[in-house]
């Protein structure tokens, strides 16, 4: 590899950062996901227990 090319694949820690905080606001999306099913789960299942 010549330098160019090994330059081009080196992630600078500005880089790093940029990739470390999108994993994070990914983790914090997922987890609103997940509660959000959650509570329409929970909304789902007491509308269920009233029809009975």
């Amino acid at each position: 590899m010549n330098e160019g090319a090994i330059k081009k694949h080196t992630l600078t820690s500005g880089h790093k950062f940029a990739l470390a905080a999108l994993n994070t606001s990914v983790r914090i999306e997922q987890g609103a996901i997940k509660a959000a099913e959650k509570e329409r789960d929970g909304v789902e299942g007491r509308m269920t227990n009233l029809h009975y």
